[in-house]
């Protein structure tokens, strides 16, 4: 089974041309850094498909080369 990417969920809006774009992006935080680093490709237009106690499901597109793919994102909570 997968570990899965430890890292922080980021949401925001992007502008691509004149269009309006929402973003979930799972990145990497360095230390004494402003830039954050991606370590999974973006999900455009991500969806909330379910919650449970210490996790949420997120659901959208990621781009490769032009070619969109449907991906899902199963996010954790971890205790400290």
């Amino acid at each position: 089974m997968d570990e899965g990417t430890a890292g922080e969920l980021q949401m925001a809006s992007t502008m691509h041309g004149s269009e309006m774009h929402v973003v979930a992006r799972l990145c990497s935080r360095t230390a004494l850094s402003i830039h954050d680093e991606d370590l999974l490709p973006p999900l455009y237009s991500p969806e909330l498909i379910a919650v449970a106690r210490q996790a949420l499901l997120l659901r959208g597109f990621q781009n490769d080369d032009g070619t969109a793919y449907v991906q899902e994102w199963r996010c954790v909570v971890e205790q400290p």
